[in-house]
């Protein structure tokens, strides 16, 4: 756990560029609905924009299970046809 919050650390942004970001929305009059923190949020963002709603679910949930964030759904779990 403590290796991947390492990993999460030194690729990601810092905790004051996050901070700096809710400040300034929480003093925002109209502030947006999504803010983008970092180059690679922003990137992300602009693709998002360009791919199909399903195509930007599959690769989401595809990075996801390679993490290993995402739980298979067990037999009991799956509704009822």
């Amino acid at each position: 756990m403590q290796a991947g919050a390492a990993h999460a650390e030194s690729k990601g942004v810092s905790a004051e560029d996050v901070a700096s970001v809710i400040s300034a929305t929480l003093d925002a009059p109209r502030p947006r609905t999504r803010q983008v923190v970092g180059t690679a949020a922003a990137l992300q963002m602009r693709v998002r924009r360009l791919l199909p709603d399903r195509l930007w679910d599959s690769l989401l949930m595809g990075s996801l299970q390679k993490r290993g964030r995402v739980a298979e759904a067990a037999p009991s779990d799956l509704p009822i046809s």
